[in-house]
């Protein structure tokens, strides 16, 4: 006789490791996932606009300067439009901060980051699914960590 756990328990679950998962404790764990997984690929979006509004007056110096708040402008804007008001400012001042903290420059590395080790985790078919009791130790997390200036936009997925 096969056992129906073995059927409706999902090994790998968008890149994460649930195979040794309680059944009971799998819905709740599944949407933390989808939660995750829908903030960081909105955290990932903004780091490409960042991206593309920054880099093509990275050059000249003295624009940059200038520019600054543009780009934090233009940014804030570009958000609201994608993700409307309350959670695009949030998701905004999470990658941009203030403009005191961090040059536009540094946050732009740092977004770069971010988008490679999303990708390597997420998006690489080679790359081993995490389980999510380690999710918080992953390259991905620690380099979001980095990004946002230590905050977390993402649900806990254990309680270790």
């Amino acid at each position: 006789m096969i056992d129906d756990f073995d059927f409706d328990s999902p090994g790998n679950y968008k890149g994460f490791d649930l195979s040794d998962i309680d059944e009971k404790d799998l819905s709740d764990l599944m949407e933390k996932i989808d939660l995750i997984h829908e903030n960081m690929k909105t955290i990932k979006e903004l780091c490409k606009k960042l991206i593309s509004i920054y880099e093509p007056i990275e050059l000249n110096v003295e624009r940059l300067k200038k520019a600054e708040p543009d780009v934090h402008q233009k940014i804030m804007e570009e958000a609201i439009n994608l993700y409307g008001d309350e959670k695009g400012k949030q998701f905004v001042e999470l990658i941009l901060g203030k403009l005191d903290q961090d040059s536009v420059k540094i946050q732009t590395a740092k977004a770069k980051a971010f988008i490679i080790s999303y990708e390597r985790q997420f998006e690489d078919d080679y790359t081993e699914p995490i389980h999510p009791s380690e999710f918080q130790e992953s390259d991905v997390f620690k380099t979001m960590q980095k990004l946002t200036g230590g905050k977390n936009p993402l649900p806990r997925l254990s309680s270790g």
